[in-house]
């Protein structure tokens, strides 16, 4: 019998039979569509399986991705965003409220500055490694200014009670990417037109309402205090900031424009936005090739942008936040090329108004939309013009700050407070929901040694329908 299966299945491969099939177009495709769904679904499936297993292997034996359960945690991208998150720090650690603080970055100030030793600081890892241990945290607030939880890597962890976003500029959120916020349960802003884009986002889109609280800016709070202290010399320094991405000035300007304005007396310091090292690296290794040709000429890439800021007389940039910081804090002029910003794949898209910035750039100095073959000229000619004849309007100045940099200069007292008051509410809350385990039931009959059993029962009954009565407030 086996023999004769065997060739028979040798004559169907060698005389095949004409089966008169037809198989038309439309089943055809869906039969392809499946095929590639579960060849997509496998591959992923495949990648994915170390996460899964690993993920597992933690609930089974109930660790977390060895990071210590807290009240208020914080998690840095880089060293980048230390100087935010450094006053709000400073704030909670004199309360004597404990702190942890996770980064990707190994390079962090919080490890090598004694002032800091109290904070449980752990490097994490970067990228998926650091994403995993997130997407398993166990905490009542997790504070980031990294955009897009629940859209991109980092995944809202079932540990977490309530995520917080610190809006980490005073620019509008236009030139944020899409469905930045929409997943976050709080987010501190420094202004008015903040929280009125994120309201009308909310609305558009159907997601679930936040707690929008206007606290200000906290890196601020730093450049404020020391900024006091400083006296200005030089006024020949020119600051180039552009900001990151496709509305940067890098993208819509030649770097030959660097020699133009060395060529008209200008010492030129140029600090890039700390994201293009990131997403702009090639058009930003054009510019720095240029700029290393120019005798005397700065590149700056640190985290506190002090320095630069204090020694410069004047800056060039776009659509970057960092100038309403030098205009507000050094009240120094600022110029600002390229126009509106790219609305394609960015929260400007499903935003009716323009940023609040764009109308105010007149007001800090002289804003140029041509990028014309000719602009080069102009914005040397409209720097020159600007720095000798230049005066800031205090009393409109004054009336944007109250507006869009609430709490200038001391922004990290107030976030420090909300962030305790929330995780004490949190606390509280939990307790309130906690369900009525055997334990508790069997501390009630703990105490029923000289009761009858069905006094007991009263006592558990009671207890349950209190609990309900709490629960129901």
């Amino acid at each position: 019998m086996k023999l004769f299966l065997e060739i028979f299945s040798f004559n169907l491969l060698i005389f095949p039979v004409a089966s008169y099939a037809y198989l038309d177009p439309g089943t055809g495709s869906m039969l392809l569509s499946v095929f590639v769904g579960f060849s997509s679904a496998a591959y992923f499936g495949l990648r994915r399986l170390p996460s899964l297993l690993r993920a597992g292997a933690y609930k089974l034996t109930g660790k977390k991705g060895r990071i210590d359960k807290a009240s208020i945690v914080f998690y840095s991208e880089s060293k980048n965003y230390w100087p935010t998150f450094k006053p709000i720090i400073s704030e909670l650690i004199k309360n004597n409220v404990d702190v942890v603080y996770l980064t990707s970055d190994e390079d962090e100030e919080i490890f090598k500055n004694p002032s800091f030793r109290n904070v449980k600081a752990r490097f994490i890892g970067k990228g998926n490694q650091a994403f995993f241990k997130l997407n398993f945290l166990e905490c009542d607030i997790l504070v980031l200014t990294t955009p897009g939880v629940d859209v991109l890597q980092i995944k809202r962890s079932r540990g977490v009670k309530n995520y917080v976003h610190i809006v980490h500029s005073l620019s509008d959120i236009h030139g944020y990417k899409l469905y930045s916020f929409d997943y976050y349960d709080t987010i501190l802003v420094s202004g008015s037109s903040q929280e009125e884009s994120l309201r009308h986002l909310e609305k558009t889109r159907g997601t679930i309402r936040k707690e929008i609280v206007r606290l200000g800016c906290p890196y601020l709070d730093n450049l404020v205090s020391r900024a006091n202290k400083v006296k200005f010399t030089d006024k020949n320094i020119l600051l180039l900031a552009p900001t990151w991405g496709k509305n940067s000035f890098l993208y819509k300007y030649s770097p030959e424009l660097l020699k133009i304005l060395s060529s008209r007396g200008y010492k030129l310091i140029f600090r890039p936005h700390p994201q293009s090292l990131i997403s702009d690296k090639e058009i930003l290794r054009d510019w720095l090739k240029i700029l290393n040709e120019i005798e005397g000429s700065e590149y700056d890439n640190r985290p506190d942008g002090f320095d630069s800021l204090s020694r410069s007389s004047i800056m060039l940039s776009d659509l970057s936040g960092v100038v309403f910081d030098f205009s507000f804090v050094f009240k120094r002029p600022v110029v600002t090329i390229g126009g509106n910003f790219v609305k394609e794949g960015f929260e400007a898209w499903d935003l009716p108004k323009d940023a609040w910035e764009l109308s105010s750039y007149d007001l800090i100095g002289k804003r140029i939309d041509s990028t014309s073959s000719n602009s080069s000229e102009e914005i040397c000619e409209v720097l020159e013009t600007i720095q000798s004849s230049f005066k800031q309007n205090e009393a409109e100045i004054n009336t944007l700050i109250s507006q869009e940099a609430i709490n200038l200069g001391n922004a990290s007292k107030g976030i420090a407070a909300f962030l305790v008051n929330k995780s004490s509410k949190l606390q509280k809350q939990a307790k309130k929901n906690q369900p009525i385990t055997s334990s508790r039931i069997y501390r009630i009959f703990g105490n029923l040694k000289h009761k009858k059993f069905i006094g007991g029962i009263s006592l558990v009954l009671e207890a349950v329908e209190k609990r309900k009565m709490e629960i129901g407030s």
